[in-house]
């Protein structure tokens, strides 16, 4: 079990717990993620949104309308109810994607928008093409085919994102320096097994503290793993030496795990397509 310095069990994320884990007897300035005390204060007054009420109020709506939707459509036409799930998938994506911006970090956030839209589309055309009469030629075996299709697109970029983002990182985190871990952020999980039993676990996100020149890092990492390492730990980190904020811990084991789901994912896609 992974606990704090004070022996206290691990809870998912508190800003303040994190700033209470930093170590710094010599006084000197500290950097969290990037931003110094006084551009914390500046940026948190700049967030504050006077409609932030009215859109949740709005998607909060949205919700109890797409699932009461879901459950009219489910009687009526399960086409529909597969078009409204993939709203549902869409927006949520959207909105994600808006939140953190498109980066590297953040291309895996493209496949929720992404298999939304999909939902949304294979449904409609086979809608038009009922409702038209057969108007537009688009038999059952068209929609498996690029239903096939997209699964392909998308073990591609399960293949090629992970060494794409792997050899960029490398290339901007051209230094290395030892760091702390100083917190870890806890997120539940859990997979099913060959036999369908669910097996619950934690995957935790460490935040590190290092020294560069006057200066206190203390970063979080940004990425959740089951074997990261704990509270007290001393690693070898990478970091842009014109943004030492921005750091970079290659994990190789993960990365061609990825890669060998994409590669999978390809190969059965294209099998299917030509097998079809």
């Amino acid at each position: 079990m992974r606990t704090n310095k004070n022996g206290e069990r691990l809870k998912t994320f508190s800003y303040q717990d994190m700033v209470d884990s930093i170590e710094n007897p010599q006084g000197k300035q500290t950097i969290i993620n990037g931003a110094t005390e006084e551009e914390r204060k500046k940026a948190e007054a700049e967030r504050e949104d006077p409609h932030a009420g009215i859109k949740a109020f709005f998607i909060i709506a949205f919700f109890i309308g797409a699932i009461i939707s879901m459950a009219v459509f489910a009687q009526i036409d399960k086409v529909l109810c597969i078009a409204t799930l993939g709203l549902v998938f869409f927006v949520i994506g959207t909105i994600a994607v808006m939140k953190d911006g498109i980066s590297l970090d953040s291309l895996p956030l493209l496949l929720m928008p992404v298999a939304g839209a999909l939902m949304i589309a294979i449904p409609a055309m086979i809608v038009y093409n009922r409702e038209t009469g057969g108007g537009v030629s688009i038999s059952q075996w068209d929609i498996i085919r690029l239903i096939v299709i997209c699964f392909a697109v998308i073990g591609l970029l399960m293949l090629t994102v992970p060494l794409i983002r792997h050899t960029s990182k490398m290339s901007r985190c051209s230094q290395t320096i030892m760091a702390k871990c100083i917190y870890e952020d806890i997120h539940f999980d859990s997979r099913k097994d060959g036999m369908g039993r669910t097996h619950h676990y934690n995957i935790y996100c460490p935040t590190w503290q290092y020294e560069i020149g006057d200066f206190l890092y203390v970063t979080r990492e940004g990425v959740f793993e089951r074997n990261a390492p704990a509270i007290g730990d001393i690693c070898e980190i990478r970091f842009d030496p014109n943004d030492p904020s921005y750091i970079y811990r290659p994990n190789i084991k993960e990365e061609i795990a990825e890669m060998i789901a994409g590669a999978l994912f390809l190969a059965i896609s294209l099998t299917a397509f030509f097998v079809i």
